[in-house]
């Protein structure tokens, strides 16, 4: 995890993540469905027992900033139009990044 990320605790995490599933739903259904089942298995854990799984817990600290990062770059970046951007910025923001996200 990079320096400027806070690890967050179970109990941080799972609201966060139906932050993003909401936000998701508008952007990226499936993304959502994902999220979503990622948070039904989560449920059924205490957040101690959660705490307590330290690789677990680097994989959801993981999996929300990503998520985030996702959503509030990224995908605005595979949006913008040839007006908004030179050619060459809009073959790297097309063809790249819809690389990494596809």
């Amino acid at each position: 995890m990079s320096k400027d990320r806070i690890r967050l605790q179970a109990n941080e995490i799972k609201p966060r993540l139906q932050g993003l599933r909401k936000k998701a739903l508008l952007i990226e259904p499936k993304l959502a469905s994902r999220i979503n089942e990622i948070g039904t298995s989560l449920s059924k854990y205490k957040n101690e027992l959660l705490d307590k799984k330290r690789f677990l817990i680097n994989f959801l600290n993981e999996f929300y900033y990503d998520i985030e990062v996702y959503l509030s770059t990224i995908k605005p970046l595979l949006n913008l139009s040839l007006a908004d951007i030179s050619v060459t910025e809009y073959y790297w923001y097309t063809v790249i990044l819809s690389c990494l996200s596809g």
